[in-house]
């Protein structure tokens, strides 16, 4: 499933340590519990990605379900 505050999955998260050595958490992938000491690097290297911009979290929708009227009900009412 995925995070509407977010991306991938609940069981997969990404840290980062202060020697800037990232990790992946998890199980669904190869990668989960294997340090990456030069992705940082290579990730800032590209231009336009930078680690120092930070942008809040989106508040989370609260969708309203669809509504599920009878239509002898609504039939009903207008006759009132």
């Amino acid at each position: 499933m995925c995070k509407w505050n977010g991306w991938g999955y609940a069981d997969t998260y990404v840290s980062m340590s202060s020697s800037s050595m990232i990790r992946l958490h998890g199980n669904r992938y190869s990668l989960c519990g294997v340090d990456m000491g030069h992705w940082h690097e290579f990730m800032e290297s590209i231009p336009g990605i930078e680690f120092t911009f930070t942008s809040p979290a989106q508040n989370i929708l609260k969708i309203p379900p669809k509504k599920n009227w009878s239509q002898q009900f609504i039939d009903e009412l207008k006759k009132r």
